[in-house]
């Protein structure tokens, strides 16, 4: 809707509002010097990733429209009063998950409203999306990304022009990856930096990822772009456990880091020291991502890991 009143090599930062109720979200428009792919980049689904949400920001200032050919629409920062709030993984107006109720519901709750305007406007018109992420607040992960199975053979072509070294694919999602598939499009749920912080120096490297996979797409003429392909490693089975119940984390093993089956992987204890629940590998891998911080909740996820 905004592509289409712009000119050849313009770039438009603006902000869109969904309706009265909203606060306004940040948009960066960039519309080449030809007609091509529409590339959709998605940042702050997830409001205290911070490390992807400069990434995004660093692409919407960097990136050239001369150097366009085609079209790049940059969501900067898609869960805006999370971000004021600094309110980690939820909407903060419905206490729901932006990255699982997408393509959302134009009458619904908050998230589904946001996810809905997203979708409906922007990832239906786009030939593929890239939605970055990093680890949360209290979240530390290696950098790995996630894709639809149906898509593997592109998904696994964009993955191979990052340096992202693990792939994960899934059957289905109600993040923007599985939407994208259900429209037959490829998408990568992407993952770089941790703990809430801005890494710089993975924020340079998630710029990187981003303008190799727009060269490689023909949209994006990135001068500094890597000769030769890498292989990202799939990840064949995978684990996403939850905690069993309250109490303090404890875990000496590193995000990256190789496991063997039995090993094991966290305890966790009471105030006291007292061991109450200890969690060993079911098999051998890799993992992906844990929790960082010493306190954790019953239910929500210590630890996740993966086979190659």
């Amino acid at each position: 809707m905004v592509l289409e009143n712009m000119n050849c090599c313009e770039k438009k930062q603006l902000f869109l509002k969904i309706n009265d109720e909203f606060e306004q979200i940040p948009f960066t428009f960039i519309k080449g010097k030809k007609q091509g792919l529409t590339a959709l980049i998605t940042a702050g689904v997830h409001a205290c990733e911070y490390t992807a949400i400069e990434t995004a920001r660093r692409l919407s200032n960097e990136i050239d429209a001369n150097d366009v050919t085609g079209n790049i629409i940059i969501s900067n920062l898609l869960n805006v009063e999370a971000f004021r709030k600094r309110t980690p993984f939820i909407v903060p107006q419905d206490n729901k998950n932006l990255n699982k109720v997408m393509p959302g519901d134009k009458n619904g709750t908050k998230s589904e409203q946001i996810a809905y305007f997203l979708c409906e406007n922007f990832a239906k018109i786009s030939d593929f999306a890239l939605d970055l992420h990093s680890g949360d607040l209290q979240e530390e992960l290696t950098p790995h990304l996630y894709y639809i199975k149906s898509q593997e053979k592109i998904c696994i072509e964009f993955a191979n022009k990052t340096d992202i070294p693990y792939a994960v694919p899934v059957e289905n999602s109600k993040a923007l990856y599985g939407y994208m598939a259900i429209l037959n499009k490829p998408a990568l749920l992407m993952e770089r930096g941790q703990m809430g912080n801005v890494d710089r120096d993975e924020v340079d490297n998630f710029v990187n990822d981003i303008k190799n996979i727009l060269f490689s797409q023909g949209i994006y003429d990135y001068k500094n772009c890597s000769k030769e392909d890498k292989m990202t490693q799939i990840i064949k089975k995978s684990i996403y456990k939850t905690a069993d119940m309250d109490g303090f984390f404890i875990s000496h093993k590193k995000v990256g880091e190789t496991v063997k089956k039995d090993e094991e992987l966290y305890r966790i204890e009471d105030v006291f020291s007292n061991v109450k629940s200890i969690y060993k590998a079911e098999f051998d891998g890799i993992i992906l991502y844990k929790c960082g911080a010493l306190a954790i909740e019953k239910e929500h996820t210590s630890i996740a890991y993966g086979s190659i």
